[in-house]
């Protein structure tokens, strides 16, 4: 037995079901903005992650020579994390 919805019809509504292989006319191509940002994300992070390891390491001669305190070091070291949450919540949204 059919089911009664399966056959509903509209008046008015003449629209003919699209081909799968029917060609898309009046489409834009799309370019290559989308790998540029990525590109440019991409070497950000790098620097960031090079930046991050070159202080940690060269962090124990810095706090001597500067006379940090540990909570002051932590601090220093982890405001090269900040920026990650903001750029995946931008990407993500």
């Amino acid at each position: 037995m059919a089911r009664p919805s399966a056959s509903l019809h509209l008046p008015g509504a003449d629209v003919q079901p699209v081909s799968a292989t029917a060609p898309l006319t009046g489409v834009a191509k799309a370019s290559n903005v989308r790998w540029r940002i990525f590109a440019i994300i991409f070497a950000l992070t790098m620097v960031n992650l090079i930046d991050r390891v070159s202080l940690s390491i060269a962090m124990p001669t810095i706090a001597h020579e500067f006379s940090l305190s540990p909570s002051m070091q932590g601090l220093i070291l982890s405001s090269f994390f900040w920026p990650t949450p903001c750029c995946r919540f931008q990407v993500a949204g």
